[in-house]
């Protein structure tokens, strides 16, 4: 008996969301590594250059790396900028598909959305998120990264 690819579930784009949503960065890179295995190579190189990305997505929470507000937040803009270049030169330059096969244009939206939420569009975090509690959550993680509890009113 074989099992189907993990990807092919119907709740893995959803629950990839969800934990990139909440903060689980752990476990959406470990989804995202799945999709390495994925037949069709530019799905495994794209999903291999997100979780990559992901694993060192900075963390306020690193206090042993950012012991001081302005250096995580130095960090934070980095990635940003590096990961914005490296899914650009991927996608070369392509805003509307990162995939070039018509075959596969079918994945572009969900890695679209998985893309747009690590790279901290707001648009795309009020589009995502299921309720309110989640959207703020998700834009102090992703979003507003210096936000403090006082900013919210």
């Amino acid at each position: 008996m074989q099992s189907q690819p993990p990807w092919d579930h119907s709740a893995f784009w959803p629950y990839l969301s969800r934990c990139l949503l909440r903060g689980f960065h752990q476990p959406a890179t470990t989804f995202l590594r799945s999709l390495t295995k994925h037949p069709h190579q530019p799905i495994a190189q794209f999903a291999d250059l997100l979780a990559t990305h992901l694993a060192v997505y900075p963390r306020s929470s690193d206090i042993q790396r950012y012991p001081l507000d302005h250096q995580f937040l130095s960090a934070h803009k980095h990635w940003v900028t590096r990961f914005k270049s490296e899914v650009s030169a991927f996608s070369e330059g392509r805003k509307d598909a990162y995939f070039k096969d018509v075959a596969w244009a079918s994945w572009n939206e969900n890695f679209r959305v998985v893309a747009e939420l690590m790279e901290g569009k707001a648009e795309r975090v009020l589009e995502e998120a299921n309720d309110w509690r989640e959207a703020v959550g998700a834009w102090g993680v992703l979003v507003d990264v210096g936000s403090r509890r006082d900013d919210l009113p």
